[in-house]
């Protein structure tokens, strides 16, 4: 019966914790409401304690959700069963995770990442029903894994950063890649030249299609394929 479960763990010497919950403040319609999460560093000169900051962050299933998150350390985020329909992710300082182990029940019309100087990994985008992904990693590496029976048709801007970039297709994922640095002339295995970029070898037999824009060179990237 209820919308959220919210626990926090924070040394008050040095944190202060504001929440605000406010029906009816989102949109669309008046059935929306907004929760907003935020904790500022104050200053002081005491020392600090080893006393962990922690947010812990439960949310009901079946209700469509728009998510803002960031952090300056470390990201632990299970959205299985969640009705996720736009994220916008921030990268911290240390790694940080996100994974889908079964299907979203919406579409998540755009997951917008921003990488920070931790390593980040995006598990079972399929199964998020990921439709468009803009990935702008950071520092760290990254792990993007496109797993899961979803969506038909996907589209994805990548722009690796300073990380290296590891991408995960499944077999049924259809994908075509482009990019002003791209050469056409040498494709990465599974993958075969055209005249655009590089096409998968197996877009005639493929469930579902995946668009990707590499906006630099694709010397930081990897590609495996899960058989």
């Amino acid at each position: 019966s209820h919308l959220y479960d919210l626990r926090f763990s924070y040394c008050r010497t040095h944190f202060s914790v504001q929440t605000r919950f406010a029906p009816g403040a989102a949109t669309p319609g008046p059935d929306a409401a907004r929760l907003w999460i935020a904790a500022r560093a104050l200053s002081t000169d005491l020392p600090a304690v080893e006393e962990p900051n922690l947010i812990d962050l439960r949310l009901r299933p079946g209700v469509p959700l728009d998510l803002r998150l960031a952090a300056g350390g470390e990201m632990q985020l299970d959205l299985t069963g969640l009705s996720v329909r736009r994220l916008v992710l921030h990268g911290g300082s240390t790694a940080s995770s996100l994974v889908f182990k079964a299907g979203n029940p919406i579409d998540l019309e755009l997951l917008r990442v921003v990488g920070g100087e931790g390593a980040l990994r995006l598990q079972g985008l399929g199964w998020g029903q990921v439709k468009s992904l803009q990935f702008h990693g950071g520092a760290g590496a990254a792990q993007i894994d496109f797993s899961g029976p979803g969506p038909e048709e996907a589209a994805a801007l990548l722009d690796p950063g300073m990380g290296r970039v590891e991408l995960s297709f499944p077999a049924d994922l259809g994908v075509e890649i482009s990019g002003r640095d791209l050469d056409p002339r040498s494709p990465p295995g599974g993958f075969l030249a055209a005249d655009h970029g590089w096409v998968s070898d197996n877009q005639g037999r493929a469930d579902r299609r995946l668009t990707l824009v590499v906006e630099g060179g694709p010397e930081r990237l990897a590609w495996q394929w899960l058989r």
